[in-house]
C-alpha cells in the first residue's frame, strides 16, 4: 500500500511518518502535526519527540530500564511547547506527573503521590494551562491538573480497568473517553454532564 499521501473518503489523507519501536507507545501529536511524543518501550527511554519534518528524534529525559525509575505516557501541549509525562519507581509506586519543554529544559513535577499509585496524562487543555490525567490510588479518576500549581480538579470516577483513552475536544468544551464498559462517553470539561 502506498503511503505518500493516500487519499481516503471524507477528505482524510494518510502519510507515512516513519517506523520503529518509538511508535509502540505514541502519546500525542502537536496541533500542527509536526511533533509526535513517544516512549521507547524496548529500552525504557522516554519521553521523546519525533519531528515529522526533519525525521529526527530526541529524548527529553534520561530514563531507562536500568535506572531507579522510568517515565512514560508523554503528551504534547496544543502549542507544541511542552510535554507532560508520568514517572514511577518500579512496581508503579510514587507516581509523578511532570512537564518539560520540548527543547528539554524546565522539567518539573507538578503532581505526585507516594506508595502504590498511577498517573497518566491524556491531553492538554486548549489554553495549555491544564493536563487531563487519569489518577489512580485505590480508585481511578479523570482529573484536570493545573500546571502552574499542581491543583487537581476531579471530573469523574472511572471504575474498572484504568487503561482508558481520554481527549479534550478541539473547542475545549468536552472530554471524550472510553471506559471498561467498552462504550464511548462524552462529558463537559467541568465534569458536570456525561452521556
Amino acid at each position: 500500500m502506498p503511503w505518500g499521501g493516500t487519499k481516503l473518503p471524507g477528505g482524510v489523507t494518510l502519510r507515512h511518518l516513519g517506523r520503529g519501536s518509538r511508535f509502540n507507545d505514541v502519546g500525542g501529536v502537536s496541533a500542527d502535526g509536526r511533533l509526535i511524543a513517544f516512549y521507547d518501550y524496548s529500552t525504557g527511554r522516554g519521553p521523546g519527540l519525533y519531528d515529522t519534518e526533519t525525521k529526527q528524534e530526541k529524548f527529553l529525559a534520561n530514563y531507562s530500564w536500568d535506572g531507579p525509575d522510568y517515565g512514560s505516557g508523554p503528551v504534547v501541549s496544543k502549542d507544541g511547547k511542552w510535554v507532560a509525562f508520568n514517572s514511577y519507581k518500579y512496581a508503579a509506586t510514587d507516581a509523578q506527573l511532570r512537564v518539560v519543554r520540548t527543547d528539554g529544559t524546565g522539567m518539573r513535577t507538578i503532581f505526585g503521590m507516594e506508595g502504590k499509585s498511577w498517573v497518566r496524562p491524556h491531553d492538554w487543555s486548549t489554553d495549555n494551562q491544564q493536563v487531563l490525567a487519569l489518577i489512580v490510588q485505590g480508585t481511578a479518576h479523570l482529573c484536570l491538573v493545573k500546571v502552574s500549581d499542581g491543583s487537581v480538579r476531579r471530573l469523574r470516577e472511572v471504575p474498572g480497568d484504568p487503561n482508558i483513552l481520554a481527549k479534550i475536544s478541539p473547542d475545549g468544551r468536552y472530554v471524550a473517553y472510553g471506559a471498561s464498559d467498552r462504550k464511548a462517553h462524552v462529558m463537559a470539561v467541568d465534569g458536570s454532564t456525561d452521556d
